[in-house]
């Protein structure tokens, strides 16, 4: 198992604070960073961090990762989108992005990305979801990068209808992305997880600060 940092936990210092013009530390020497002080041999980043930048700034991200021996390996799409819509624009909105989310973990030297997909849960919503998902997925699979689909709202909010869709998606190239936190908010964490995590090639794992019992004993 590989441990990994999640860019977004080092957000206060990977964006200008008010009134600065840079931030405390350079998305290019987040890498290095990872590796030297946090002691960690890998790292996922997601979209919102990398706001404006063009190809050749996610390759020098790329070479700067590979010199740490620290590589990018998930990109994360920040925001959800309706690959469930009624609206034919928004759905074709959805997949062209997911595209340009796959072109840049390319570029970036990732072997996956990741997505939240807004639908409600119908049968109609289900086919109208895997149609938009698949010219994505087959873009991904020609680069050998995996589509993982994190759990949300409506139709992704169970295992079942997670993997449900996966299956109709097809192809070895589309997977989930658990995350702890959410599983911990349902009634069975345990299993949900044990449902998810065998189609997972990646899984977050969140860290939540615990309340002292009220029996507890100061040390």
């Amino acid at each position: 198992m590989l441990l990994t940092l999640t860019a977004t936990c080092l957000r206060s210092m990977l964006l200008p604070s008010e009134g600065a013009k840079k931030p405390k530390l350079a998305l290019e020497d987040l890498p290095a960073y990872t590796f030297d002080v946090l002691g960690l041999s890998g790292l996922n980043l997601s979209t919102d961090l990398l706001v404006g930048a063009d190809r050749p700034k996610l390759e020098g991200i790329r070479e700067r990762a590979d010199k740490a021996a620290c590589a990018v390996l998930l990109l994360i799409e920040s925001a959800p989108h309706p690959f469930g819509s009624t609206t034919e624009a928004d759905g074709k909105g959805a997949t062209e992005r997911l595209k340009k989310v796959v072109e840049a973990a390319r570029f970036l030297g990732c072997n996956a990305v990741a997505v939240k997909v807004i639908a409600d849960d119908s049968e109609a919503s289900m086919l109208r979801t895997v149609a938009r998902l698949r010219p994505a997925v087959d873009r991904a699979e020609k680069l050998d990068l995996n589509v993982l689909i994190t759990p949300h709202t409506g139709l992704t909010s169970t295992p079942d209808r997670v993997t449900e869709l996966i299956k109709r998606v097809g192809g070895f190239r589309i997977g989930t992305f658990p995350d702890f936190e959410v599983a911990a908010k349902t009634a069975d964490p345990v299993g949900y997880l044990r449902r998810l995590c065998p189609y997972a090639s990646s899984v977050s794992a969140s860290t939540i600060k615990f309340k002292p019992s009220k029996n507890a004993k100061g040390t």
